[in-house]
């Protein structure tokens, strides 16, 4: 019967697999497999807290059971309990210390925290005892670009490929470390390695327009990220490299309404910010101006408020430290607020929509 189970898990259908482990438990108790198999099928099924019980159950019935550890850790990490998965990944590496995947699973963990010295290090730890563990490799090569230590990124990403050259991931990583690293045309190369082994994949037609970019080559890198958009419509880093490349040539109109993607402005996706814009009605509206990017930048946009308070607008700004005292002698603001002030306006709007605001 518990054979029967797992051929059931191996073949996705946990829903035929859960009857049997239900029978085996009331038949066994408290037996470690059989648990460990119905986290297994409840994970599968989606059902995350009743899977925690189950792997939990299997650790109770087994202490030493080093493989429902690193699920729990699996499942735990998924319910967004961060400590109690690095707990259990911890004790599966304890008491198996040459089990690759839960030092790969522990990394993993720690790279979501952007925790990327701890990361890399657990990475490196299951490469040691897994050389051809792809995934591994990829994620280390990936902390190691977050941590600015490119030339070390590519090493990783060339040794991987010189194990596993049809993984279409390791390509495309490696082209954006070779572009980080300013090898423009090794990355082109890379990169296009990618796309003749999955076409499909946006990120590599991204990455591409990037090294593109680097060389040069505006148009080419346009097409790219146009690419990257047509196959993944919602790719903000896409959209914004396309605006960047026509403000780079002057070319505003096709730039401002493409610039909304930046980084900076999705990070004030919880204030509550206009998207249709332009603004229309103008007259006697109630404006609040969000700070957006670096000081320099900030101080260029603001200077299309000047546009907004000849139609008639009403402009509060909430700025920065470094820009408050500045922003109170400014003419065109009517006031300007504090950091955890709330204020009743009809508009939210971010400096650096300004241009797009206007018109």
């Amino acid at each position: 019967m518990l054979q029967t189970a797992q051929r059931h898990l191996q073949q996705n259908n946990p829903q035929q697999a859960l009857p049997l482990l239900e029978a085996l438990t009331r038949r066994l108790g408290k037996h470690a497999g059989v648990w460990f198999l119905t986290g297994a099928a409840e994970f599968q099924l989606g059902r995350l807290e009743r899977a925690e019980k189950a792997f939990a159950a299997a650790t109770a019935a087994n202490p030493g059971y080093a493989e429902a550890y690193n699920n729990l850790g699996i499942v735990r990490q998924a319910l967004d309990k961060t400590e109690d998965a690095e707990q259990a990944f911890a004790k599966a590496t304890a008491l198996k210390p040459d089990y690759a995947e839960a030092w790969f699973n522990r990394g993993s963990l720690h790279h979501a925290r952007q925790g990327l010295t701890e990361a890399a290090a657990d990475y490196r730890r299951a490469l040691e005892l897994a050389p051809a563990h792809t995934k591994a490799a990829n994620n280390l090569g990936l902390a190691l670009l977050g941590m600015g230590r490119d030339e070390e990124a590519i090493e990783v990403f060339e040794a991987a490929l010189g194990r596993q050259q049809g993984d279409p991931e390791l390509w495309i990583n490696y082209g954006l470390a070779l572009h980080r690293g300013r090898r423009s045309q090794a990355a082109v190369d890379a990169l296009q390695r990618a796309l003749a082994l999955d076409p499909r994949r946006a990120e590599a037609h991204n990455n591409l327009g990037l090294a593109r970019q680097a060389q040069g080559r505006e148009q080419e890198a346009l097409d790219s990220y146009r690419q990257a958009r047509a196959l993944k419509p919602d790719y903000a880093e896409a959209e914004h490299n396309q605006a960047l490349v026509h403000l780079a040539r002057g070319e505003l109109d096709q730039a401002w309404p493409l610039y909304r993607a930046r980084p900076s402005r999705r990070a004030l996706a919880g204030r509550g910010l206009a998207d249709q814009l332009p603004l229309t009605e103008l007259r006697g509206a109630r404006i609040l101006l969000e700070r957006d990017q670096g000081l320099g930048d900030e101080l260029m946009f603001l200077r299309f408020a000047e546009a907004l308070k000849a139609r008639g607008a009403w402009l509060a700004y909430r700025p920065g430290a470094k820009l408050a005292s500045l922003a109170r002698r400014l003419p065109t603001l009517d006031v300007v607020v504090e950091e955890d002030a709330s204020i009743d306006v009809d508009y939210t709007v971010s400096v650096g929509d300004l241009p797009l605001v206007v018109g």
